[in-house]
């Protein structure tokens, strides 16, 4: 999420036109997944001007199901799967619901699973 929008969004024009990169190189459509605050989040830099967290892999998990429908998150899910040391398609629906408490993972996510099941063997 980009806070204050506007001003990010003016200084990622700047970066853009210095580093011969799209405009709309810098994206913030995940911002319709995020769960909430992530506790385990890790500060990845802190200045007096920018503060940059990342989500923990249990989070990114959870976001990567609500998202799911492209086989880069299917690629993605498995990826971190391996890295939570899940080794169901249960384990990630558990940490899902858990992230998003009374919000059914999409059906969607139907099109993740036959990568997914490929862990279970």
């Amino acid at each position: 999420m980009f806070v204050p929008c506007d001003v990010v969004r003016q200084a990622a024009v700047a970066v853009a036109d210095h580093e011969g990169l799209a405009e709309d190189w810098l994206k913030d459509a995940v911002k319709g997944f995020l769960p909430g605050p992530d506790p385990d989040a890790q500060r990845f830099y802190s200045s007096d001007s920018l503060i940059v967290d990342v989500a923990f892999h249990r989070s990114m998990v959870a976001m990567k199901l609500f998202a799911a429908g492209a086989k880069i998150d299917a690629d993605d899910i498995v990826l971190l799967y391996r890295q939570l040391g899940l080794t169901t398609v249960d384990e990630g629906l558990d940490l899902a619901e858990q992230a998003y408490p009374g919000r059914p993972v999409p059906a969607r996510f139907d099109s993740c699973l036959p990568r997914l099941w490929t862990l279970q063997q």
